[in-house]
């Protein structure tokens, strides 16, 4: 775990079991990268040609010695070291947090070699070993209590037969849509009334990942997690609480920038009971979306 002003720290083992083990030195070699791709959606379409090959965005590219020439004795040797990470100078000269998403990657790396000349078996390197950066861009920001209401007649309703959907009122709160990555997202929720039974109620996080080159956007959403915040045909009039913890590895700060963007959004999913079975929740749905920032807050 790599934060804003702190080195990577440790150290390479080494383990010779033969003669002494001579080299021309040992350094680590630190890596990151945007990698972005194109999604089954997108691809057939005219972004195909353009994004079939998409240049990942280099974040991080860098030696570092740690060692200098000699040998290592028979049995377990260490160098220990402690390195900072520095912008690749062809790069955007930002570290943008760590995240792993379905179209777009940002991941660091590090690794050891120990250098040696051909005739001598050549040099001796060990896999990458991700390291994950955060806390890199913290800020400050108000918080933002977002209330809404999601009725049949409500303009921004979503469903999946909205000529169908019976008359009912929910409505809710979000504490704060500039939401901490490391702090849960929390609220209430509430049925004022519905005509039919409900089946459950669900938040979901959403993902926009969207890919930006020669003015045009290839764009994806996908779910990053689902939490039930009811069972069955609850009481109306009683708040339920919101409580979704963000997923670190999936999410990250919203990243805006020329080249792409990773953007964040709720949806709150009503199902009704349509018939008998209470269990059939796909039958009729109404969802209300909205935005949210998610933000890394500097220690106050």
């Amino acid at each position: 775990m790599f934060q804003s002003g702190e080195p990577i720290t440790g150290k390479v083992v080494i383990t010779n079991q033969g003669s002494d083990l001579s080299h021309s030195g040992v350094r680590l070699h630190l890596v990151g990268s945007v990698q972005m791709r194109l999604s089954e959606k997108t691809m057939g379409s005219m972004f195909e040609a353009m994004f079939s090959n998409i240049q990942p965005i280099s974040l991080v590219n860098e030696f570092v010695d740690i060692a200098p020439p000699g040998a290592f004795r028979p049995g377990r040797s260490e160098v220990a070291f402690s390195v900072r990470p520095n912008h690749d100078p062809n790069g955007p000269g930002v570290l943008y947090e760590t995240y792993h998403g379905v179209n777009i990657n940002i991941q660091y790396g590090i690794s050891a070699e120990v250098l040696r000349q051909v005739i001598r078996g050549g040099t001796l390197a060990t896999g990458l070993m991700e390291f994950v950066v955060e806390g890199v861009n913290a800020q400050q920001t108000p918080a933002r209590t977002f209330d809404f209401t999601l009725e049949r007649s409500s303009a921004n309703v979503i469903s999946n037969a909205k000529d169908r959907l019976p008359n009912f009122s929910v409505e809710g709160r979000i504490d704060n849509t500039i939401a901490a990555i490391d702090a849960p997202v929390g609220g209430s929720v509430r049925v004022v009334s519905s005509e039919y039974k409900i089946a459950s109620i669900d938040l979901q996080l959403v993902r926009k990942e969207e890919v930006m080159m020669a003015g045009k956007t290839a764009s994806d959403i996908s779910e990053v997690q689902s939490i039930q915040l009811a069972d069955g045909d609850i009481c109306h009039g009683m708040d339920v609480p919101i409580h979704m913890i963000l997923p670190r590895l999936y999410t990250c700060p919203t990243v805006i920038t020329g080249q792409f963007a990773i953007n964040f959004e709720m949806n709150l999913v009503v199902a009704f009971q349509t018939g008998t079975n209470p269990s059939d929740k796909n039958a009729l749905m109404a969802a209300y979306k909205f935005p949210i920032k998610v933000v890394r807050l500097a220690p106050r």
